[in-house]
This record gives C-alpha cells, sequence and structure tokens, in this order.
C-alpha cells in the first residue's frame, strides 16, 4: 500500500495548456510534487497546509510588503507551490510577491483572470489519476519482468488502450518520466515501473516522436507478442542503457555497434591500450605532421584504403605504407590483420574518449 497518493509535479501544472498558468520564479524547482490544492486568503495559513500541496489565492489580505513577506514565507515553510489567481483583487503580482518566492525557492505560478481554481484543481485530479494508473501499470509489469506474473496479465490494460497483443513496441525512458509521455505517446500505455518508465505502443512511430517532443533519452525494442514482454523489456533497458544522455532514442541496429561497445567497457579496462598502443604512437610522432596517431585515424575511418588516406592526408600512397608499418612496429600490432585492426580501433576509440573527458 502506498504511504502517500500518486501526485503530479510543478512542471506537469505548467504543461497543462488549458489553464495558461505562467511561472513567475524562472529559478524555482519544478519537479516538486503536487498531491493536493487549497484555497486561502489567510496572511498566515501555516496552520492549515499539508505538504506537497498547491496553494491558491487572490490576494484579498496581501496589501502590503510586510503582508507578502509572512504569507510567502508560510506557504514556502509547507506547500509545494503558490498559485496566485489575476484579475479579481490585483491585476498584477503584488509588490514583492514574486522576490520573495524567488529568494524563498517557492515556485510561484500566476493565474490568468477568469480561469478558477476549480479547474486547478480538476487538472490536479486527472494528473494524480492517470499518475495512479501508470504506478499500476508499472507494478505489473516489475512481476513481469521479475519473472512473478506472466504477460497475459496484462492483457485486459492493453486492450482498454487500444494495443494489439500480436504487436507490442516497448520503450524504457528515464525514471518519473510517465507526466511527461501521458500526454505525448499517442496510443500508448504508459508504466511507472520501480525504477525507469516504461511505455508500450502499437508501432514506433509514437515512441520517436514522443522522444523528439521531450527531449528525453529512450531505449526501444523490436516489435514482440505479449507473450515475449519480458525479453522486449531488458532489450529496452539495454537499449536506453545506450541512448546519447542529451536526450534521443536508441533501438537494437542502434545498440549493435562497435562504439557502442567500447562506451560500455570503464575506461581503466581501456587504460592498457593507451599505454601500448597509442602512447608509443604520440612519443614517436614527434613534431611531425600528420602524426602517425593522424595517420593511423584515418586509414581505420577510411575502411583500411591506403589510398583514401593518403588522399585525405595529402601523402603518397607509399608514405602511408611506411607509417603504417612503423605503427605495427611501435605498437606489435597489425594495421592489416583483424586482431591488430581490433587492437588499433579499441586504441583509437579509447584515446578519443579519454580526450572528451
Amino acid at each position: 500500500m502506498r504511504e502517500r497518493p500518486p501526485s503530479c509535479t510543478v512542471a506537469d501544472l505548467l504543461a497543462a495548456s488549458d489553464l495558461g498558468l505562467g511561472l513567475a520564479t524562472p529559478a524555482a524547482d519544478l519537479t516538486r510534487p503536487v498531491r493536493w490544492v487549497q484555497t486561502t486568503e489567510l496572511v498566515d495559513p501555516s496552520q492549515y497546509l499539508r505538504p506537497d500541496e498547491l496553494v491558491c489565492t487572490v490576494g484579498t489580505s496581501l496589501l502590503d510588503r510586510g503582508a507578502v513577506t509572512t504569507f510567502a514565507e508560510a506557504v514556502a515553510a509547507r506547500a509545494a507551490a503558490l498559485c496566485f489567481g489575476l484579475g479579481d483583487v490585483h491585476d498584477d503580482l503584488p509588490d514583492g510577491l514574486a522576490e520573495a518566492c524567488e529568494r524563498l525557492g517557492l515556485p510561484l505560478l500566476a493565474l490568468p483572470y477568469g480561469v478558477a481554481f476549480l479547474a486547478v484543481a480538476d487538472v490536479v485530479e486527472t494528473l494524480r489519476g492517470q499518475a495512479s494508473q501508470a504506478e499500476s501499470l508499472g507494478h505489473l509489469v516489475d512481476l513481469v519482468q521479475s519473472g512473478m506474473a506472466r504477460p497475459e496479465s496484462l492483457g485486459d490494460t492493453l486492450a482498454g488502450h487500444g494495443l494489439d497483443p500480436r504487436s507490442l513496441v516497448v520503450a524504457a525512458w528515464p525514471p518519473g518520466s510517465a507526466p511527461l509521455l501521458l500526454g505525448r505517446l499517442e496510443g500508448g500505455a504508459v508504466a511507472e515501473t520501480d525504477d525507469q518508465t516504461v511505455t508500450l505502443s502499437g508501432s514506433l512511430r509514437p515512441v520517436l516522436a514522443a522522444a523528439d517532443a521531450t527531449r528525453l533519452r529512450c531505449g526501444y525494442a523490436d516489435p514482440v507478442a505479449l507473450a515475449d514482454l519480458g525479453s522486449a523489456l531488458s532489450a529496452a533497458r539495454l537499449a536506453f542503457a545506450a541512448a546519447p544522455n542529451g536526450g534521443g532514442a536508441c533501438g537494437p541496429d542502434d545498440v549493435a555497434s562497435f562504439s557502442l561497445l567500447l562506451e560500455s567497457i570503464p575506461r581503466e579496462r581501456l587504460q592498457p591500450f593507451l599505454i601500448r598502443l597509442i602512447e608509443p604512437l604520440v612519443a614517436a610522432g614527434g613534431h611531425a605532421s600528420p602524426t602517425y596517431l593522424d595517420t593511423l585515424r584515418e586509414f581505420l575511418d577510411h575502411d583500411l584504403s591506403v589510398g583514401r588516406t593518403a588522399k585525405a592526408q595529402f601523402l603518397h600512397p607509399n608514405t602511408v605504407r611506411h607509417r603504417l608499418s612503423l605503427i605495427k612496429e611501435l605498437t606489435g600490432k597489425d594495421p592489416f590483420a583483424t586482431d591488430g585492426v581490433l587492437a588499433l580501433a579499441v586504441a583509437v576509440r579509447a584515446h578519443e574518449r579519454s580526450r572528451r573527458g
């Protein structure tokens, strides 16, 4: 049983287009959970406030800076955020309110005239309901992943979302992403698991569209039948681990790549490649231009073509061959043999990774 009811966040409320809320404290933490809504016109409502509450007011009692400061401090001590309704008493935010909220780290939302606080409460309730559904589905997904439940136990829920159990696309997202995805994953189901957000959809298109709209990183698996949900969850999580941190989608074809394999190897495991293969090339290269390392990198990037490497570096092909021969002598790895090419490629990519920091 949950200790606390599901919540939405301040950011979710700002994203609710029906409300038209504006943010008056840009530096505030918008990830704060909101579980309740309360309206008050007291200067000091502290004894009536609950944690994770959105406090709504039109500022009837906020007629001077002293009252504004007292009110802001009382709300900031317990509530998640403050929603100020414009137009009924104050056409603009009372003097000093935004500054006080900014100082206290309290998110301050401005509600346009004509939008009732009841509408805000309705949106919070709707978002909380969606969060509850995502958590319930996430619990089932966790049970399937752990082998404690059969995939078929999700059948009715997925049918309610109009999904065909014969073809499902599973995608993994950062934990806590459910509120962002609920309004953007067309025709899909969103599940908030213990450590990740998971979506199930009928095709890849809505996954890619949601990744583009939210700028979130995600990993997806090939379409599977519901009976194979467990393997698809594992594949999606693996793809998520390989997805770029800055956002974007990563799928099975992307995971099966040399570069991503190297990125998954701890730096300390790659250190011997730098010491034994890169350092001798750097030391022997001196001030030559291009360096031996430059030539090796171009050779690998041009699919082991001497002619294309020579053209890229403005060298004679025989000069490139001579350099590759020296690289073999310095490293003990033949750049024309499979084992040598693999070792040198690992070394070059590890060197590039170390320079990125």
